[in-house]
């Protein structure tokens, strides 16, 4: 979620503070959480689920040069 943050938006901070970034664990998306069992008792929205989906939002990537940053 660094990586989509407006830093200058949002806390008054240069808009490059976030030069690069690496995903290296979690969850990047959070459709599979809705369709697994957890669904019982995670009750995601679809705004919520699009929201904390960051997988989602990478071309919004704050760092100068997201190019390389892609879903494989």
């Amino acid at each position: 979620m660094a990586l989509v943050t407006d830093w200058q938006k949002e806390f008054g901070l240069p808009a490059d503070m976030v030069t690069g970034g690496l995903c290296m664990s979690g969850l990047y998306d959070m459709k599979p959480v809705r369709l697994s069992k957890r669904s019982t008792y995670v009750k995601f929205t679809d705004d919520m689920e699009q929201a904390m989906s960051s997988l989602r939002h990478i071309g919004q990537a704050a760092c100068a040069d997201h190019r390389h940053l892609r879903h494989q």
